[in-house]
């Protein structure tokens, strides 16, 4: 019986520190930043089944590119093994930013797009493009390849 009270403690705590950090702890230029965020992710319908240079135009109206990352397909499922390159991740912190305990105090707000029709294989994504290229620009090459199939929105953090 006293484990259990023990673990029902712990486990309110978790509970209630997960809901005490809202947007009254942060700046009233970072609320706008994820007011904002919050705004596109809500229009996210209007970009399913478009390119993906409709969600990257409207993005960039607001917000920088600063990191991209990228992931594929299971290469179990495909008759030859093969991993395709069906999603991206984009934030406007750069990678330092997102690993700094200070700086991403309001956390990293990540949009997540999920392409419908992957065709480049995994490992030769990168390879397209030249050394030293900015991840905006990355997505910029990229944008009119693929269609948007869903798009994800989410917060990550260090604590």
């Amino acid at each position: 019986m006293k484990h259990i009270i023990i673990y029902i403690a712990f486990l309110f705590c978790g509970v209630s520190n997960i809901y005490s950090q809202d947007l009254g702890d942060l700046s009233k230029s970072e609320q706008d930043t994820v007011a904002k965020m919050y705004n596109l992710y809500s229009r996210k319908k209007e970009f399913i089944g478009k390119p993906l240079s409709t969600f990257i135009e409207e993005y960039k109206k607001h917000f920088l590119i600063n990191f991209m990352g990228y992931s594929g397909t299971s290469p179990w499922i495909d008759p030859k093994g093969n991993s395709y390159v069906n999603n991206i991740s984009i934030c406007y912190h750069d990678w330092y930013i997102m690993q700094d305990r200070y700086e991403s105090r309001m956390g990293n707000y990540i949009f997540h797009i999920e392409f419908s029709n992957p065709h480049v294989l995994y490992i030769d994504f990168s390879k397209q493009f030249p050394e030293g290229m900015s991840y905006s620009d990355k997505v910029d090459a990229i944008s009119n390849e693929y269609l948007v199939k869903k798009i994800s929105f989410y917060k990550s953090q260090i604590y």
